[in-house]
């Protein structure tokens, strides 16, 4: 099989020739029909996380390394204990833990600190097959469209676990969303379908989406009109680097600007990883 695989951090994938895994046991082998590409490939594909001022958060993965958390494929073969129907399509959840640590047992395997995640430490889907240690890591895609089935099991499960966060939604208990990125679409259009009215701005009840709300400049702080204008309790912060035009205001600044300007008793919930540096934070 072939696999585009990391031999040299930030330096171009190399396309090897690999050994198609012979699934065992619990494993089934699935075919890559697609594969997303995540904004933490750039940084697996790094070698690390830029935790800001200098500082590195090193990813100590065994080389090479094939990158592909975003998986959609095909079965084509199972280990003995495992009963999946060969030519079935899924998803792959790629967060898979030890399985043995107390996280692991209560659910939390995507907590693990013994993580043997499907394109980190596994070999993922920018190789043509991927092996699945466990058929209960494989779900049905519904109606979702092959090229992006799998990105529902990254950036859609960080975007409803953020709204899941601010259950329940009410009248007096609305949300908004800053930072419409990747991320954020995918926590609007699942907001769209799993919150009532969340699609219709002037209902009073749901998210507040209007691509024309910019931040203000005060004091050296973001100010948000927004929030002004339509008092929320949970705010939702997601890849703003695109708002740095509007007075070149860093995230940091629209951080505690949500903290300050949310109702009594309400959630400004940053998703992803907040990277420090010298005149500001990015959000990732």
């Amino acid at each position: 099989m072939k696999a585009y695989q990391v031999e040299e951090p930030g330096k171009p994938l190399v396309c090897n020739e690999v050994e198609t895994p012979n699934p065992q046991g619990k494993e089934v082998l699935v075919k890559t029909i697609s594969c997303g590409v995540c904004h933490s490939d750039v940084h697996i594909h790094e070698g690390a996380f830029n935790l800001g001022g200098g500082n590195k958060l090193e990813l100590p993965l065994e080389r090479p390394y094939t990158l592909g958390h975003e998986v959609f494929g095909e079965v084509i073969a199972c280990g003995d204990d495992a009963s999946v129907e060969i030519g079935s399509k899924f998803v792959v959840y790629p967060w898979i833990g030890c399985g043995e640590c107390e996280l692991c047992k209560k659910g939390d395997e995507h907590l693990c600190n013994l993580a043997q995640n499907i394109g980190v430490q596994m070999p993922g889907g920018f190789g043509d097959h991927i092996l699945v240690p466990d058929q209960k890591y494989l779900h049905e895609a519904g109606d979702i469209e092959p090229h992006l089935a799998g990105s529902y099991a990254c950036s859609g499960l960080t975007a409803y676990s953020a709204l899941k966060k601010g259950l329940p939604y009410s009248s007096d208990n609305k949300a908004i969303i800053l930072g419409v990125g990747g991320v954020g679409m995918m926590g609007l259009q699942i907001a769209k379908s799993a919150i009532p009215g969340a699609d219709h701005p002037d209902h009073a009840q749901g998210l507040v989406f209007d691509p024309g709300l910019r931040p203000e400049k005060s004091e050296g702080h973001a100010r948000l009109p927004a929030l002004r204008a339509h008092p929320a309790r949970q705010v939702f912060l997601r890849s703003l680097q695109g708002l740095e035009a509007a007075g070149n205001i860093r995230e940091q600044g629209l951080v505690h600007g949500a903290m300050a300007e949310i109702l009594p008793q309400g959630l400004a919930e940053v998703v992803g990883v907040i990277e420090q540096n010298g005149d500001g934070a990015a959000v990732f």
